[in-house]
């Protein structure tokens, strides 16, 4: 299996760039993916609030409480809302291709999405909260996908029945 793949890095003169990874690990040990997820989340709120229905709310104002609840449910953060990574998958090493979804959520509905929703490798791009001027009503819009193979998802259920 590695044998086909490394014979290809002859024909890549360059090696490996690193400026080409798009998936960060979101762990205690390494915040990278932090630094990544909060510019996402400044980019994604950048339109213009002016003469508008929906207001974005300022990330200073509410991630913070958003990541200290729910950032050990995000596995991986990416660059961009469409990627692809190396991996092995059937015993091929292939690159697989991701597009990130949007889902719009109230704020309780944010809370079942991350507890009911058990995914194994979740992978977020973006969070951006925003208010309903005439109704006050908060919504979240998170573009995420969940990269889990066949196999994680045998193991989350034989993990429930152990349980």
């Amino acid at each position: 299996m590695f044998s086909s793949y490394i014979k290809t890095w002859e024909h890549h003169p360059n090696g490996f760039n690193s400026e080409n990874i798009s998936l960060f690990t979101l762990t205690e040990d390494n915040l990278d993916g932090i630094n990544l997820l909060i510019n996402n989340c400044f980019q994604s709120g950048q339109n213009a609030n002016e003469n508008v229905r929906t207001a974005i709310v300022h990330p200073n104002l509410w991630l913070s409480e958003f990541l200290e609840k729910n950032y050990d449910k995000i596995s991986y953060v990416v660059k961009t809302p469409s990627f692809k990574i190396l991996r092995i998958e059937e015993g091929e090493i292939v690159y697989k291709n991701f597009f990130c979804k949007t889902v719009n959520l109230t704020e309780s509905e944010v809370d079942s999405f991350f507890l009911e929703n058990k995914f194994k490798k979740l992978v977020i791009h973006s969070i951006t909260k925003k208010i309903d001027l005439e109704s006050l009503k908060k919504t979240y819009s998170i573009r995420y996908v969940d990269i889990s193979q066949k196999g994680d998802e045998r193991d989350n259920k034989l993990k429930e029945v152990l349980k």
